[in-house]
């Protein structure tokens, strides 16, 4: 019995064998037949050579690059001042003898917008950043005057407050020495050239 079984499996190995074979050979043949693969033009590649292109597979356009070698550039938001801001220049310009009325002074510049945003006369204003005791303050002043009385009354008319409230008249010359740290130093002229020796 275990003959007849030997045999019968042997019979079925020897057909799996002979199918195997004849598909080995049908798919060389079916090979043998078919066209070689066409080669892609890459373009600046000499002729028959084909190499994928140094960006191939780069996908900058979508994922920006994001760190790495060099490092991410920061975003830097520009302060907006208002309108009646002004540089130390300006004030270094004005007259120093001349009188004019500080209506504020914040440290934070928000505060000055708002003060400005509610004045109706706000053009005729103007102010800077001026340093007191080791931080920045921002001055709002009014006008330039030729005396202390007149500064004092201009400031009473306009509802500042006059003499003895938050609004008074200080030299135009007290800002200018307080910020002459801060500002360059003027460049020193270029001495004329020698003329050329004989």
């Amino acid at each position: 019995m275990k003959a007849a079984r030997a045999w019968s499996w042997l019979a079925v190995a020897a057909g799996c064998a002979g199918l195997l074979v004849v598909l080995v050979v049908a798919v060389a043949v079916q090979g043998r037949d078919k066209p070689p693969a066409a080669a892609l033009a890459v373009a600046g590649a000499p002729e028959g050579e084909s190499r994928f292109p140094a960006d191939f597979g780069r996908l900058d356009d979508l994922v920006p690059f994001a760190g790495g070698a060099a490092p991410v550039a920061e975003v830097v938001v520009a302060i907006e001042h208002a309108p009646e801001f002004r540089s130390a220049d300006w004030v270094a310009a004005q007259n120093p003898e001349a009188w004019t009325i500080q209506a504020m002074a914040a440290r934070d510049e928000e505060a000055v917008k708002r003060f400005l945003a509610g004045r109706e006369d706000r053009a005729d204003f103007s102010y800077f950043v001026f340093p007191l005791e080791g931080s920045d303050w921002f001055v709002v002043t009014l006008g330039s005057f030729p005396s202390r009385e007149l500064a004092e009354g201009i400031a009473a008319s306009k509802g500042l407050g006059g003499g003895g409230g938050q609004a008074f008249p200080r030299r135009l010359g007290v800002y200018q020495e307080a910020l002459r740290p801060a500002m360059p130093a003027p460049s020193p002229a270029a001495e004329p050239a020698a003329p050329p020796r004989p």
